[in-house]
């Protein structure tokens, strides 16, 4: 498998959620919720320069994502299955884990989206079954417009992180 970063100018911006506080046993929401809002303002990661010259390590991860079209796209806090699936390595010479589906077809890293160059064209998943639809990817959806395909696309395809 060949693996790219793909280099793109991104501006610093917190990350903020909102959480729900239930005082109660069970997961019903009050009728008077009182939501906490949570801001997390980091530094944007560095990247060694080698990334984007020669790519990066890829562990093929043995979880796969169930599906569910209720939340696929949406970033929400429930990532448990990219946390579980972030555990399956510790080797820090790999930059990622590659989540596949049900059907082993390639649809996010446990922190990255992904995206498949086949000669001119660009292709990244289709997401509405399951994955998360990162910032940056909607930045680089809206910029290309339709020049860059969804689909669905096999871990042995070239892919960029």
């Amino acid at each position: 498998m060949e693996a790219h970063s793909l280099p793109l100018p991104v501006m610093a911006k917190p990350c903020s959620a909102w959480t729900g506080r239930g005082r109660e046993r069970g997961y019903a929401v009050p009728v008077l919720a009182q939501p906490t809002r949570v801001v997390i303002k980091a530094p944007f990661p560095h990247y060694p320069e080698a990334n984007f010259n020669e790519g990066v390590r890829l562990h093929l991860c043995n979880l796969r994502l169930s599906y569910q079209p209720q939340f696929a796209g949406i970033k929400h806090l429930n990532r448990l299955e990219n946390v579980m699936a972030r555990m399956e390595w510790t080797d820090n010479t790999i930059t990622d884990g590659l989540l596949l589906d049900e059907k082993d077809r390639a649809i996010e890293c446990t922190m990255s989206n992904v995206f498949a160059r086949f000669g001119k064209s660009l292709v990244t998943p289709d997401l509405s079954l399951c994955g998360v639809a990162g910032i940056t990817r909607g930045r680089i959806l809206r910029s290309l417009g339709d020049r860059c395909i969804r689909r669905q696309t096999s871990p042995s395809q070239s892919i960029w992180i």
